[in-house]
């Protein structure tokens, strides 16, 4: 449980965008599935003025893909997390990418926050996978793009 009533006094939007200024903010999801997502949590990002660290916007890279977006997690100050019906298809480190982002944030030290779409028809992983998430961090649920962007901007805000 979070007490509010006693957090620090909330940010003005220039404050915020102060801070959010120097911030890279890594997107993190099964991209097949949450296309429509993912670009919500990025107009979320950049409308506190941080940067989203999106794969699809990596451009060309000699590194393999895998290589390529853990380098981006540990660029990133910021790990944000949907997780949707798929688990998505096992490297060979045996997570998907997804999970293999969010492990890669949780070991260097990443703020983390994650999203759950609201249904009750996950693939086994993706449920593990919600589970382990769900022991050291809350995820909310949301029901739709527009519902996941308030959730995240409000966050971030906050």
């Amino acid at each position: 449980m979070i007490d509010r009533a006693a957090a620090a006094e909330v940010a003005s939007a220039d404050g915020v965008r102060e801070w959010a200024s120097d911030k890279r903010i890594f997107i993190s999801s099964v991209m097949s599935e949450l296309g429509a997502e993912r670009q919500a949590a990025a107009a979320a990002v950049r409308a506190i003025g941080a940067r989203p660290v999106l794969f699809e916007e990596f451009g060309g890279r000699d590194a393999d893909p895998e290589q390529a977006y853990l380098t981006e997690v540990e660029s990133s100050d910021i790990y944000v997390g949907v997780l949707g019906r798929r688990y998505g298809k096992p490297l060979q480190s045996r997570f998907s990418a997804t999970h293999a982002e969010y492990l890669h944030a949780e070991h260097h030290g990443l703020r983390i926050a994650v999203w759950t779409f609201a249904t009750n028809e996950r693939e086994g992983h993706e449920q593990s996978f919600l589970d382990e998430v769900r022991t050291f961090h809350v995820a909310p649920e949301f029901s739709s793009a527009a519902k996941l962007q308030q959730q995240i901007e409000e966050r971030l805000r906050t």
